[in-house]
């Protein structure tokens, strides 16, 4: 019983030890603490005002080759409608480049003069060559 009342000292005295006084506001972190907060503060009204302004604004109309761009854009994905994965991607590349009809034309032309099929780089100097040619006839 004795030692029940030992501990019951113990904790007594330690609780009496304890300060009952707050620290000050006025502290020494306190400044520190403040300009967080102000700079918090000020953080979070200049974001919620810039969503105002970029909300108010009006949109931007597209310039003259942008529009031809999404012409040219819906065009080609008509043209697509029936070409799935990586043959849709090549032909919507060919399209968009505007050689699509070049290419045609000077891939058929592309023989030697025995009549066999050009390849590799024979080929792809003769398509280069024959798309110039119709570029500058153009």
């Amino acid at each position: 019983m004795s030692r029940v009342y030992n501990r019951r000292i113990v904790v007594a005295t330690r609780l009496a030890e304890v300060p009952t006084q707050f620290p000050s506001p006025r502290s020494e972190d306190y400044p520190m603490k403040l300009a967080v907060a102000l700079i918090s503060l000020a953080l979070a009204a200049g974001t919620a005002f810039a969503e105002e302004k970029k909300a108010d604004a009006p949109k931007k109309e597209p310039t003259a080759a942008q529009k031809a761009q999404q012409e040219k854009m819906k065009g080609c994905n008509a043209q697509a409608a029936d070409k799935k994965g990586d043959e849709r991607k090549a032909f919507m590349k060919q399209c968009l480049s505007g050689g699509n009809a070049a290419d045609d034309g000077c891939a058929a032309k592309a023989v030697d003069k025995n009549g066999k099929p050009l390849a590799g780089a024979a080929k792809s100097s003769f398509v280069k060559k024959c798309q110039a040619d119709g570029a500058a006839a153009k």
